[in-house]
């Protein structure tokens, strides 16, 4: 378990080829937490092996060298970039930022968000916690991981300080999201009314994993 520091919240900016700058605002975890750092890096190298082994590249996710366990605050496209075919450097994979847009989207989360005074005098101890998993033959189970598409997740305990912390930070941005929001595709496999929330707060956030649909994990393959 593990109470965060505040100040090493931070903004993760990727730019994709398809010109959409996706910003992942998340806590990282600290690896003053043993054991839960411990058990976040055992399964990363469990499935990097096991795709070794299969003589497979398939395994992306390297919390060693190339990636920074975290825990997703807020996941969207946010409309900072130019317009009207201005790339970097004649690479089209990379988009130009508008100074304008981003300079707004800064004194934003510099004005408007202040997280120490969001989670003062709540416990913000992280730990991962076990969920339901329902199957067709009704042999229910917990388990501590989820599979969502491609991705291999540990279930965090959703705490009031982790619901707060993002709550915080996608109410002042949802103005720099970018629109029309596309609906990630695994929103259509969700039950109602589930899917139709997540399809709400998607199009309204730019994120399904938002207010009622936040669902804190560590990513680890």
């Amino acid at each position: 378990m593990m109470r965060p520091s505040l100040t090493a919240i931070l903004l993760h900016l990727t730019i994709l080829a398809s010109h959409a700058i996706y910003l992942d605002i998340h806590v990282p975890l600290s690896y003053d937490d043993d054991c839960l750092m411990t058990q976040t890096l055992r399964a990363n190298e469990l499935l990097r092996s096991y795709s070794s082994s299969q003589n497979s590249d398939s395994e992306q996710v390297d919390l060693f060298s190339k990636h920074t366990p975290h825990i997703t605050l807020f996941l969207a496209d946010f409309d900072l970039e130019l317009h009207g075919g201005n790339y970097v450097e004649n690479d089209r994979s990379l988009a130009q930022l508008n100074v304008t847009k981003v300079n707004s989207f800064l004194e934003t989360i510099s004005t408007k968000i202040n997280l120490t005074q969001v989670v003062q005098g709540m416990d913000c101890t992280l730990s991962l916690q076990s969920l339901m998993e329902h199957n067709d033959d009704s042999n229910n189970s917990k388990k501590f991981y989820t599979v969502n598409g491609s991705f291999t997740m540990l279930n965090v305990k959703n705490t009031p300080c982790l619901k707060a912390l993002s709550n915080a930070v996608v109410v002042p941005l949802e103005s720099f999201v970018k629109r029309p929001v596309i609906v990630p595709s695994w929103v259509a496999s969700l039950k109602e009314p589930e899917r139709s929330a997540a399809i709400y707060r998607s199009r309204k956030y730019g994120s399904p994993n938002v207010f009622e649909g936040v669902t804190p994990h560590l990513t680890v393959g």
